[in-house]
């Protein structure tokens, strides 16, 4: 006979192989889904975008997009074969970025076309004493012509255009692409630094008529906004010695990149007092000071600065520095600025400064504008254009006023 006792032993038997069972189908169930995600995720590196090129200090710095993490490099040349070959490294160990992805070509090719391929290897995980790769992934050729030394050039520079990828459409549109030799983007191209994802959505947005030109991106106050504004340096500097303050020759001018950096004191919430522009500047003005000592300076037929905030604008104490060396000058002949939202050409005698100065406009329909600059013979040819195509300002400035 079964006794009672039976029964519930029987019962505590049965529930404990539906226990086990269970926890085996929820292990399952975990793994299952771990390997759905695992597969979701990207699992082999490819590049999302053409380099773009950026004239920094010590070269070119191409920049592309990636899938997923990888480390980079480029091989380039200005004939026939790409022979040489950057990776993207410090000290002696590859950069491991996230999305956007960089290499600094070590030469600025005058009169010659570079061309350029990015590289990218993509890791899915890092450990200890391995990783896990995914791949390698190359871009198209690209070919980027540089203007021949003494040259006449033209350049258009845009800012504070606040992520407002249509207004910047609208102003691209009125740009006679074919013409122009370099594209500035002088600050506030942004809202703030939030992520890689976020940033390349305006970088990589940025079209230059179909044409592949040299660029240059000049660091404003919203870019040192955000905890990603961190990053930016790693995604469009030189990973050796990169700075956002530098100077080169292109054609028959020779541009100093001046960053104004925040356009307030350090202790503002925007940042959470976790800046010291104070010192930075300092240390920008100690490297200015070098500059006209250059014999490319000396050379250059037109000297142009080009800064997020322009000097009759209050930026801190210490940016003064760098404003008393440029007063002192009398050999700069303009200014291209953005930051203060109004587009216009401003004159010597308005801001009781030595140069002229250009600003371009701000992130609405009624305040966007770009400026152009041609460097002519009989001097720089300087117009401001709004979305319509239409010339608000424009002037001529001569050699050594």
């Amino acid at each position: 006979m079964i006794s009672l006792s039976d029964v519930e032993s029987g019962e505590s038997i049965v529930k404990k192989v539906l226990n086990g069972i269970g926890a085996r189908l929820l292990l399952l169930g975990v793994l299952g889904l771990a390997a759905a995600l695992w597969l979701s995720l990207p699992w082999r590196a490819a590049i999302l975008s053409d380099p773009l090129v950026f004239i920094t200090r010590g070269g070119v710095s191409a920049v592309w997009q990636t899938n997923m993490r990888a480390t980079s490099g480029v091989i380039y040349g200005t004939g026939n074969a790409l022979d040489g070959l950057q990776t993207s490294q410090v000290f002696g160990l590859k950069v491991l970025n996230s999305r956007i992805q960089s290499a600094l070509i070590p030469l600025l090719p005058a009169g010659q076309t570079l061309r350029l391929q990015a590289v990218s290897e993509g890791v899915k995980a890092f450990f200890a004493g391995s990783a896990i790769k995914a791949g390698t992934a190359r871009s198209q050729v690209v070919e980027v012509p540089f203007p021949p030394a003494g040259a006449e050039i033209t350049f258009v520079s845009f800012s504070d255009l606040h992520e407002q990828g249509g207004l910047y459409a609208q102003l691209a549109a009125a740009v006679d692409w074919p013409s122009v030799d370099l594209a500035v983007y002088n600050g506030d191209m942004v809202n703030s630094v939030v992520s890689a994802d976020q940033f390349s959505r305006t970088l990589f947005s940025l079209p230059t008529g179909g044409r592949v030109l040299p660029r240059v991106y000049v660091r404003g106050n919203f870019e040192t906004r955000g905890e990603g504004a961190r990053d930016l340096g790693d995604w469009l500097l030189p990973p050796q010695g990169g700075r956002w303050y530098h100077a080169f020759n292109f054609g028959n001018t020779f541009f100093i990149v001046l960053d104004s950096g925040e356009a307030q004191e350090d202790n503002i919430p925007q940042n959470s007092a976790l800046a010291d522009f104070h010192a930075y500047h300092r240390e920008q003005a100690r490297w200015l000071a070098e500059v006209a000592l250059t014999p490319e300076y000396a050379a250059a037929r037109y000297r142009v600065v080009l800064v997020h905030a322009p000097l009759h604008r209050a930026v801190s104490p210490d940016f003064d520095r760098i404003g008393q060396w440029l007063l002192n000058r009398k050999d700069i002949e303009l200014m291209v600025s953005g930051h203060t939202h109004l587009r216009g050409i401003w004159l010597p005698q308005e801001t009781r400064l030595p140069f002229v100065i250009a600003t371009s406009g701000g992130p609405t329909p009624s305040e966007a504008a770009f400026v152009q600059v041609r460097t002519a013979p009989s001097g720089l040819e300087v117009k401001v254009v709004d979305v319509n195509g239409q010339v608000v300002s424009s002037a001529v400035v001569k050699q050594g006023k």
